[in-house]
């Protein structure tokens, strides 16, 4: 585990950095250059060409820690059929977004102005998100992403703070599950590093949230971290069997849920109910993407 302890208030704020990821939102020319659609809004945009040492110097940082580096892109398709009229519609028709401008087309994926700037373009391996709104998790696969690569803790950047960093960290900070309320119903359990949680195949009757560690769903490469449920999969199926095998990556403390209150928290609390179905969506989903990985 990579820790590192950054200064903040109210205390300094220790992050694993393995589970951490540096999002850069839209430093793309349509915003930062002449002639593209910041410019457009009337925004000086010369004054945003400041922000592009300091998120130089943590991208630097961040590759070579290791990290996940996911940047943003906002844009619509060609048709503008994702675009909502009334956002069409401002300005001076010559300068809205579909328009003809220096860069190509403004605001449009595909085009010259909605690319990167040269001085932060994306390396290969690193995510791209095109989002058609301000925040990065809205009509996108972010949280996807996010959640497949076992990362808790997000660093962001970019322009501009007030509308798509602002918007983006609140979209982050709403999407995360608080488990303070179901720890009541649970129980603690210690493993240490190579023990198997379960095997594929087996009778399940309890599920787990991550409190400390790593563990590895071995049949899915997916590895999860502090704060992760797992082990839920098998309440909605048929038989009541395991799925896959779950064995510690490190020294691991889990809390633990049998199915029976499990069922009675689904029923009783909607926020954790919807939360679930989401998260058995994206599993189902993530499984069935990987199976045709493999079969390709």
């Amino acid at each position: 585990m990579l820790c590192a302890t950054l200064a903040a208030e109210p205390t300094p704020l220790t992050i694993d950095l393995d589970c951490t990821a540096l999002i850069i939102i839209d430093m793309q020319r349509d915003f930062l250059e002449p002639g593209g659609f910041g410019a457009a809004l009337g925004n000086d945009v010369s004054r945003l060409a400041a922000a592009i040492g300091p998120i130089r110097s943590v991208l630097d940082a961040a590759r070579t820690a290791g990290m996940l580096v996911i940047h943003t892109r906002e844009g619509h398709r060609p048709d503008l059929s994702d675009a909502p009229p009334h956002k069409v519609e401002r300005g001076h028709p010559d300068l809205r977004i579909g328009a003809s401008g220096p860069m190509g087309r403004i605001l449009v994926r595909g085009e010259p102005g909605h690319d990167i700037i040269p001085e932060l373009y994306p390396t290969p391996g690193e995510p791209v998100i095109d989002k058609p709104g301000k925040g990065a998790f809205y009509a996108t696969d972010l949280e996807l992403i996010l959640r497949d690569r076992g990362i808790r803790t997000l660093i962001v950047c970019g322009v501009t703070t007030e509308v798509c960093v602002n918007t983006s960290v609140r979209e982050a900070n709403g999407n995360d599950l608080k488990i303070e309320w179901l720890k009541p119903f649970m129980h603690p359990r210690m493993l240490r590093a190579g023990e198997k949680i379960f095997w594929k195949g087996d009778d399940a009757d309890e599920a787990f949230v991550v409190v400390e560690g790593r563990i590895e769903i071995v049949e899915r490469g997916t590895v999860l971290s502090p704060g992760d449920i797992f082990g839920e999969m098998a309440l909605f199926t048929k038989l009541g069997k395991r799925t896959a095998t779950a064995r510690c990556l490190s020294d691991v403390s889990l809390l633990v849920i049998t199915y029976e209150q499990f069922e009675q928290l689904y029923f009783q609390n909607p926020e954790f109910g919807l939360y679930l179905v989401r998260l058995i969506v994206r599993r189902f989903e993530t499984n069935h993407r990987d199976e045709e990985l493999e079969s390709a």
